[in-house]
């Protein structure tokens, strides 16, 4: 193994910097594509005076928001409305499934528990009735956010936004209705119903379910100008499930690497009983069935058997009792539980390599934040794992559901755990996903 390819590469990129398939001509409009390199230095040059970004206001709404509480698609909406803060421009985040505390930059709006629990219980029973096939949760999740998004709708209209970024995921759209007519509104593609039914390794999900949620989704489309997924792999889909004329751009999440800098990192091993110089295994949302939760012990058991040396494991999120006996019975873990967003990236960064047994996925947070801290990262090969991770450079992928070779692949990056791979890896993982490359086409 040497310089900053891995043993063996597989379908990896052969040259360093931005991937081509972010590049296409398929997914922007005239005058991107390869034309990025004059975006260099866009959050410091859009603060320059006479660019007009301070009286560009932005409205990014997900369901609800850090640090009261997380989840992909609010962390990357997070991070996104905080890059664009750093522009100069006047952003508001706007949440409709979220119990906390209201600030002047952050409006929280909440739907009542009667309403949340008449509408789980309404849906469970129609679909146990209509299709009791499979797990059905996605029209109730759009139901059950109607009330926190109508509840917005006066406020977002009195901020007057010139660009409002709305979620896939909960429908928001559906209760918002048509804005003013010189917004406009993008749709963030994160989630997509369809893609859960009939998925390796997931419990059967409903397909009248899915199809309704889509319907719904179309529905809000209407109001929607563009929609911007954070992958090829995410756009695909989007294309396959609904019926939308405007534009589908490719931009990946981002975050802020000076935000990833200034948390200080917190080394777990002495509780665990590891040596300083013993590697660490970050498994993100490791109690999550859709993160692979149910093949976690046969892939640690795995790895361990593989290891050049011993190793502990790090839980992210919420983990069972029962699963943490059973591993810590494996071996060494430090498993929390849910922590805020600084705190559990506090612990990433203490960590030598990324493991994810994931199912399903769009673009993963979690993984890209392993790769701008310079974790390699093993996972399977699904979504939008090959564009995120740059096969051979930053990581290997794995194909779905092989756990041998996911383990494998695992042990062959602890071989090398330097300080000099994980700086190549972070500079590698920063040139590809650099905000001041990405951030203005969000408002080309």
């Amino acid at each position: 193994m040497g310089g900053t390819h891995f043993a063996p590469p597989r379908c990896g990129l052969d040259q360093p910097g931005p991937p081509a398939y972010f590049l296409g001509p398929r997914r922007f409009p005239a005058g991107l594509g390869l034309a990025l390199s004059g975006t260099n230095g866009f959050l410091a040059k859009a603060r320059a005076p006479g660019l007009g970004m301070l009286s560009l206001r932005i409205a990014v709404l997900a369901a609800s928001f850090p640090p009261t509480k997380g989840g992909g698609v609010a962390s990357a909406h997070y991070q996104l409305a905080k890059l664009f803060r750093k522009t100069g421009a006047e952003v508001r985040l706007y949440s409709f499934l979220d119990d906390g505390v209201s600030s002047a930059l952050n409006v929280r709006r909440d739907a009542p528990d009667y309403w949340k629990h008449v509408t789980r219980k309404i849906c469970t029973g129609l679909f146990r009735l209509l299709d009791p096939s499979g797990r059905a949760y996605q029209t109730a999740d759009i139901l059950e956010c109607w009330p926190g998004a109508l509840k917005l709708r006066r406020e977002l209209i009195a901020f007057d936004p010139q660009e409002i970024i709305l979620p896939d995921h909960g429908c928001p759209g559906l209760a918002l209705g048509a804005m003013p007519a010189k917004a406009r509104v993008s749709l963030a593609a994160h989630h997509n119903p369809m893609r859960f039914v009939g998925q390796f390794g997931l419990n059967p999900h409903s397909r009248l379910d899915a199809r309704l949620a889509v319907a719904l989704e179309n529905i809000a489309l209407k109001h929607v100008h563009r929609v911007v997924a954070p992958c090829n792999y995410m756009a695909d889909s989007f294309h396959k499930t609904y019926r939308f004329n405007g534009p589908v751009d490719v931009i990946p999440n981002l975050i802020d690497p000076d935000e990833l800098d200034a948390i200080t990192s917190y080394d777990p091993r002495p509780l665990m009983g590891l040596g300083p110089n013993d590697p660490l295994v970050y498994v993100p949302s490791a109690g999550s069935r859709f993160k692979g939760s149910a093949l976690l012990t046969t892939l640690l058991a795995r790895l361990k058997e593989l290891a050049p040396r011993p190793f502990g494991v790090f839980l992210s999120g919420t983990v069972s009792e029962t699963m943490k006996s059973e591993l810590s019975r494996l071996l060494p873990v430090h498993a929390p539980g849910p922590l805020a967003v600084a705190e559990n990236l506090s612990r990433v960064k203490s960590c030598d390599i990324a493991l994810s047994p994931t199912l399903i996925e769009n673009f993963s947070m979690a993984l890209l934040e392993a790769q701008l801290l310079g974790l390699p990262v093993a996972s399977f090969d699904v979504g939008g794992n090959a564009e995120l991770i740059a096969a051979g450079r930053t990581g290997l992928l794995s194909p779905l559901g092989d756990t041998n070779r996911l383990a494998a692949d695992a042990a062959a990056l602890l071989e090398d755990v330097s300080a000099a791979r994980r700086k190549e890896i972070s500079a590698l993982s920063r040139e590809r996903f650099d905000p001041d490359r990405w951030l203005p086409q969000w408002l080309n």
